[in-house]
């Protein structure tokens, strides 16, 4: 490890201390205290806060790609532009990547995108969801599990039926486009239809 830069053992550095954070070791008496509640109940609140943080920051990351990927689809396959509702105040892009609920509750949010002369026909074609993975603690008393976000899904599925078998995902915008053979006879339909 001697050819790393600063920025990287800072990193490391930054990595590992948040990691000792995250899992300090348990009191050593083994008996079940006040002080041990209160150990647990702080563990807690730390890892939920430290995820939560985390959730956040890539969510921006990913909100960034999102609207970067539209973008490059709809300058691609201009007139048969994609796009999102909103849901009350909220645009659906901003309630999953800024939404507290949505960043506690990865596994539970989606966007749903259309054409964007679709919404009132309830043309969704597809579906973003969060790629997540759920991380552990283990306190004296309980074991915490919550999910981390990822990256993105592109998908048919919503988030309700994210687990149903046969149900391809995809990483990016572009590969969904691309392999996904109805989607593709959307697009055909949409542009005759927009081309008359």
């Amino acid at each position: 490890m001697n050819n790393l830069t600063e920025f990287q053992n800072n990193l490391i550095l930054d990595l590992q201390k948040e990691f000792i954070r995250l899992n300090p070791t348990p009191a050593k008496s083994g008996k079940f205290t006040l002080a041990a509640v209160k150990q647990d109940i702080d563990q807690e609140k730390a890892f939920r806060d430290s995820i939560l943080n985390y959730n956040q920051t890539i969510a921006k990351q990913l909100q960034s790609s999102f609207y970067s990927q539209i973008e490059e689809f709809n300058k691609e396959f201009n007139p048969v532009n994609i796009t999102w509702g909103t849901y009350g105040k909220l645009d659906g892009a901003d309630k999953m990547f800024k939404d507290e609920y949505s960043m506690k509750n990865p596994q539970n949010t989606e966007i749903g995108l259309f054409f964007h002369n679709d919404i009132q026909n309830g043309g969704v074609k597809l579906y973003v969801l969060f790629d997540y993975e759920q991380v552990k603690i283990e306190t004296t008393s309980n074991i915490i599990g919550l999910y981390k976000i990822k990256g993105l899904i592109w998908t048919r599925r919503s988030w309700l039926q994210r687990n149903d078998s046969g149900a391809p995902m995809y990483q990016t915008f572009d590969e969904f486009t691309q392999n996904d053979k109805s989607f593709q006879q959307a697009i055909v339909s949409k542009f005759k239809d927009l081309t008359k």
